[in-house]
């Protein structure tokens, strides 16, 4: 099968999912941007070994003859990673004018109604199938009117079975990592992710004000925000520790040495950190929109979920952990025991059978019109 995607960034996992899965069929990725200013350089992976990568021209003009290219090569499937760019809409119009198969792929999702819901449905479902990452995804397609018989499930992760298997090398290492940070004696709430509003930090810090003093929270992922500090200041808040960018290995120890994983975020239409957090064997507390720690609570019963901007819940919850060691130890092997399928291998099997599936469903729908 030969396979034209657009996707927006070279991000590691996903080239190397792409390398993976590109072993199988013809595949060509354009890309919408080659960096990022959110992200370094040194973050990104531009190994493309097993598929072809082009890169999305800035300039109207470069951009129209770059398009017209693709558009008028000889592809049997679009793999939409982006249904919302133009791009991605023109591609979507112009496979099923040449009566090619459209796949719409989404890594996670959570609805949020909007004015143009009709439109973005009447978009969505020019695609013939849609790959989803599960049950949230699922209600994110059919709140816009998708057929859920043309939904194809895969799992989504960022994690290879050699990370699982690293991971539990440093898990056998947490006495000598808390003895490092010396928390021997502490509770460790930990939490990952860019210092930015839709993270949520600051209701996750205001929740921080009801918690014992002996309870301690670390965040890793850049300098805190302004109104984060000032937060910290007045309250006397002396049991957080930012702890700015960390490379992976170094995240691990921060992983093995806490007792809690927090994502306070007011928006995520996945979190991958979530399945990182969850190889380590820690409980999650995260809010009702982030879809990996809905998804995950809701299949393996590892953790909390907390309504977004509530600081009394999200308070409520990590005293509960902090004080139920025994709930906590469940949600951890719950966390660990669940987590070991999700890997990047098994994302490649996942999307092997649903190319197969996907190229036995058009070839009987075309026999049959």
């Amino acid at each position: 099968m030969k396979v034209l995607m657009f996707n927006h960034l070279p991000a590691p996992y996903l080239v190397e999912f792409l390398n993976m899965i590109g072993k199988d069929i013809d595949l060509t990725v354009i890309f919408k941007d080659a960096t990022s200013f959110d992200r370094e350089d040194s973050w990104l992976n531009y190994h493309f070994d097993s598929f072809k990568a082009d890169y999305l021209p800035k300039s109207f003009f470069k951009k129209m003859m770059f398009l017209f290219k693709y558009m008028t090569s000889d592809y049997d499937l679009f793999w939409n990673a982006d249904y919302s760019k133009l791009e991605c809409i023109l591609f979507t119009f112009c496979f099923k004018f040449r009566r090619k198969i459209v796949l719409m792929h989404a890594d996670g999702g959570i609805p949020i109604p909007r004015v143009i819901d009709p439109i973005i449905s009447f978009v969505m479902n020019r695609a013939d199938f849609f790959a989803s990452s599960g049950a949230e995804c699922d209600k994110y397609y059919t709140y816009y009117h998708v057929n859920p018989e043309k939904i194809i499930h895969y799992r989504f992760t960022s994690q290879t079975n050699k990370d699982i298997e690293k991971n539990k090398q440093f898990i056998n290492r947490r006495d000598e990592f808390r003895k490092k940070f010396n928390v021997e004696e502490k509770i460790v709430l930990f939490s990952v992710g860019q210092q930015i509003p839709r993270k949520g930090y600051d209701i996750l810090i205001q929740s921080m004000i009801n918690i014992s003093k002996d309870v301690v929270l670390v965040i890793a992922g850049g300098k805190p925000e302004e109104n984060v500090k000032k937060i910290i200041s007045e309250n006397k808040l002396d049991n957080i520790q930012f702890v700015g960018f960390k490379t992976k290995d170094e995240l691990s120890e921060y992983f093995c040495s806490a007792d809690i994983f927090i994502l306070p975020t007011r928006y995520d239409i996945w979190g991958l950190v979530i399945n990182e957090a969850m190889s380590f064997g820690l409980p999650i507390i995260s809010t009702n929109k982030c879809a990996a720690a809905i998804q995950f609570r809701n299949q393996f019963d590892n953790g909390i979920i907390v309504p977004i901007e509530d600081i009394c819940s999200l308070s409520k919850a990590i005293n509960e952990l902090v004080y139920d060691k025994e709930l906590r130890d469940k949600y951890a092997r719950n966390s660990l025991e669940s987590i070991q399928e999700y890997t990047i291998e098994n994302m490649v099997k996942d999307y092997q059978l649903l190319f197969a599936d996907v190229k036995r469903r058009s070839n009987y729908e075309d026999s049959s019109n």
